[in-house]
């Protein structure tokens, strides 16, 4: 048992480091503006694939021009906020939540010992990560798998999950596996999957 947690919690790890490196280039809502200075290198009020190659690049381009402008860049933010209707959000999560930062996932509080004050605070090895909808799923995780499901460019989650200790191994249909489909800002949405 103590080897499986080991590993759940390596795993989750490591998809919260892959996720943080793939949410660095991200501007955060409050600061689109001072992020978009940043990477606009040459001061010409856009930027171009050069100076921007991330995978979001080619749906900022609204006009498909070749560069984005702060125009653009914001309406993408805003509308990607507004069309965000199904991701989860934070408060429907039920974690206690030590530290949130704009921009970076939010710390999960955990209870005292002696692994906890190792990994507490930002900047560390392992920081124990919030992910809306994902870390607070009661069933037992068996196994996950991170890939690009939709070719947007950010890293979905698939998982596959244990029925509750107690249930008498009892589930609905469909319920083993589970699709999150990243919204970016560490908002995953779930898919709806069925099994044949």
């Amino acid at each position: 048992m103590r080897r499986f947690i080991i590993k759940a919690c390596l795993t989750v790890t490591l998809i919260s480091m892959q996720l943080q490196a793939q949410e660095a280039t991200r501007p955060s809502t409050s600061s689109i503006t001072e992020q978009f200075k940043q990477l606009d290198r040459d001061d010409d009020g856009k930027i171009s694939p050069k100076e921007y190659s991330g995978p979001l690049f080619r749906h900022m381009d609204v006009d498909r021009d070749g560069y984005v402008s702060l125009e653009e860049a914001t309406e993408f933010y805003r509308k990607r906020r507004t069309d965000n209707k199904d991701a989860i959000q934070l408060e429907d999560v039920g974690e206690d939540i030590a530290e949130q930062r704009i921009g970076e996932p939010p710390l999960k509080k955990l209870p005292d010992s002696d692994a906890a004050r190792d990994a507490a605070g930002r900047g560390q090895r392992f920081e124990c990560i919030v992910v809306p909808g994902f870390t607070s799923i009661p069933e037992g995780m068996n196994g996950l798998a991170i890939a690009d499901l939709n070719r947007d460019g950010l890293l979905d989650i698939v998982a596959t999950y244990s029925s509750p200790a107690g249930s008498g191994g009892k589930w609905g249909s469909g319920e083993k596996l589970r699709v999150f489909i990243n919204q970016g800002n560490f908002n995953f949405r779930t898919h709806a999957y069925q099994a044949a």
